[in-house]
């Protein structure tokens, strides 16, 4: 499963959907409905650290969920940023950041220990 960095800020339950949704729009480059290539499920296909599997599933209104093997989730926000994807997300009542590079012919979502998602087909 991903490393995620955590940040301070412990957020009230009823809170934390709407201050993930509010956090990643404003960093957004261009209309999430205008990157199709990354809409749909990506699955974990290399992983150096072999811990858990996980799936991220992209929507078109720039939200994100991420299903893990054991049944749970976490959901958020992305934007794309040139060849960066950056996700928001709201995990044990915390906001989390993480980033991935972009394969240049958008194939790949790469992260940072070198693990990388591909879309199912």
């Amino acid at each position: 499963m991903l490393q995620v960095k955590k940040y301070g800020y412990n957020v009230y339950p009823a809170l934390w959907l709407a201050l993930a949704i509010l956090l990643v729009p404003g960093c957004s480059n261009g209309d999430p409905a205008s990157h199709s290539w990354l809409h749909g499920s990506w699955e974990l296909t290399f992983n150096p650290q072999k811990d858990d599997a996980d799936v991220i599933t992209f929507n078109s209104d720039g939200t994100v969920t991420i299903a893990t093997v054991d049944g749970h989730g976490v959901i958020g926000k992305y934007a794309v940023l040139d060849q960066e994807l950056a996700l928001t997300l709201v995990s044990n009542q915390k906001i989390v950041d993480v980033r991935f590079a972009v394969s240049p012919d958008h194939t790949r979502l790469i992260y940072e220990n070198g693990a990388y998602y591909t879309k199912k087909p």
